[in-house]
């Protein structure tokens, strides 16, 4: 850092959400130099026809510090939303929704993982604001637990939000109590216990 503080640096990377991180760091070290994230990294570089150069030729050093550090940052989407059933019948689809904002108005792509060893893999672009629905099929009773992440089209990933999914919800438990009282309480109910008895 010493090499180059007090002066104008470009950070970058492939596609600028590392970069941005890296502009982070560096203000959070005290670096006291003007700092450029280069939105969409080198891809977005070379994308737009601009020329590259190989080696590590020192670059054009400014002879009067260039003042304190402001660092061009693109911020990660909000942790999502997930709204849909929290309980339900192995077997039987359920539809689900998910939305998020993003600081920067960034188009926004997800990742949901399912619980069940299947994911939907990066799905996307979608407007910032826009919900988006995918449903889903648990093919085996238990509780699951549905993540979903987003990253906007610079690569900057949101926290995971998550839900508990139950398929069914507390069906043993119900099915136990049941069969308790029913052992308890059998002389109440005749007719039941003669058809139990066929």
């Amino acid at each position: 850092m010493s090499l180059y503080g007090g002066k104008e640096i470009i950070v970058y990377c492939k596609s600028g959400g590392r970069s941005s991180a890296a502009t982070h760091i560096l203000d959070d070290n005290g670096f006291d130099g003007t700092m450029y994230n280069m939105l969409g990294g080198i891809t977005a570089w070379k994308g737009a026809g601009y020329p590259t150069k190989l080696g590590n030729t020192p670059p054009y050093q400014p002879d009067k510090p260039s003042g304190p550090a402001t660092v061009a940052v693109n911020n990660p989407p909000d942790k999502p939303r997930i709204d849909g059933h929290a309980s339900g019948k192995a077997g039987v689809e359920y539809e689900y929704t998910f939305s998020t904002a993003d600081p920067d108005g960034n188009d926004i792509y997800y990742i949901v993982d399912w619980g069940d060893n299947t994911t939907s893999g990066w799905v996307g672009p979608y407007s910032f604001n826009e919900e988006i629905n995918r449903s889903h099929t648990w093919e085996e009773k238990g509780v699951y637990t549905v993540k979903v992440k987003a990253k906007d089209i610079l690569d900057a990933e949101s926290d995971w939000a998550t839900l508990a999914v139950s398929m069914p919800i507390c069906e043993q438990l119900i099915n136990s109590v049941l069969s308790m009282f029913l052992e308890k309480h059998m002389y109440i109910f005749p007719v039941l216990r003669y058809l139990l008895e066929l």
